[in-house]
């Protein structure tokens, strides 16, 4: 079902930025993560750091129900059924278009 194909995936990114394997991610995980598979326009490239930052910012605020600093599998697929990566850039490319406009 569509429902477990978006577990699936969501469980691989998981896994992905658990690079210690302790099943909780911390925002520097997140980042790292983020910096390594985000792609920008070229004209946004210089700004790849800070672009992370504020979207795992964003990301933390939103994922951490419990505010403990770390997300666990269970944060994450919450989060993940609502929310994802992808469209958390779009809305603040957009967002930041419309402010240099």
């Amino acid at each position: 079902t569509a429902h477990h194909a978006r577990n699936q995936r969501a469980q691989a990114r998981f896994k992905a930025m658990d690079k210690d394997g302790d099943g909780l991610l911390d925002a520097a995980g997140m980042q790292e993560f983020l910096e390594e598979v985000l792609v920008l326009p070229d004209s946004s490239e210089h700004i790849r750091k800070e672009m992370c930052a504020l979207l795992i910012k964003i990301s933390m605020r939103d994922m951490d129900r419990n505010n403990d600093g770390r997300i666990s599998m269970e944060e994450f697929e919450m989060w993940s059924r609502r929310n994802g990566f992808r469209s958390l850039v779009q809305q603040t490319m957009e967002h930041m278009q419309d402010l240099l406009n």
